[in-house]
């Protein structure tokens, strides 16, 4: 089945901003030897989900995930993450297995503060959340506060329990 351009328009409307608010931060040095980097480890609890499906009935390309949970870091900071991911692409090229491909957009907000992260993982078709014990790396494209001019990445963890643990590398 194939969409019509027009139908793709919203879309190809919402990638493109996406793409855009990712490549907006500032230029920051290549060189990760001269930066300061930081180790922040981020529990999360369950989230819990909207699920928008979008044009054809039943999981497709364009599919939008919202979620939200509570979360706490290892500098004691409670606060939330909030998040979409969006289906971009269907089934594993190299295997054709159901795997989805999704683009991701979440926040941390930690003790008033924002930190940005973005970024593509693959999930099982058939379940909205990652794999157990998979981790999946995303890139972290800034923050405020005391997160303003930080970059990195962090490798997210769905544990056994339905939580989630989140690592994540900065560098300033």
């Amino acid at each position: 089945m194939s969409a019509t351009p027009s139908a793709m328009l919203p879309l190809a409307a919402v990638v493109a901003l996406f793409t855009l608010t990712a490549c907006s931060s500032a230029p920051k040095s290549t060189d990760t030897a001269s930066r300061s980097h930081e180790t922040l480890v981020v529990q999360q609890k369950a989230p819990i989900f909207v699920d928008v499906d979008i044009k054809a009935a039943g999981k497709s390309v364009g599919d939008l995930y919202i979620f939200g949970a509570a979360v706490t870091d290892s500098k004691g900071r409670s606060g939330s993450l909030t998040g979409t991911l969006i289906v971009v692409d269907a089934v594993d090229p190299k295997t054709g297995k159901a795997w989805e491909t999704r683009l991701g957009d979440l926040t941390f907000i930690l003790g008033g503060e924002q930190l940005l992260v973005k970024g593509a993982s693959v999930y099982p078709r058939a379940d909205r959340e990652m794999e157990v014990n998979k981790p999946q790396v995303r890139a972290v494209v800034g923050g405020t506060g005391s997160f303003v001019g930080v970059d990195g990445d962090v490798s997210t963890v769905r544990n056994a329990d339905g939580t989630y643990t989140h690592t994540f590398r900065l560098l300033r």
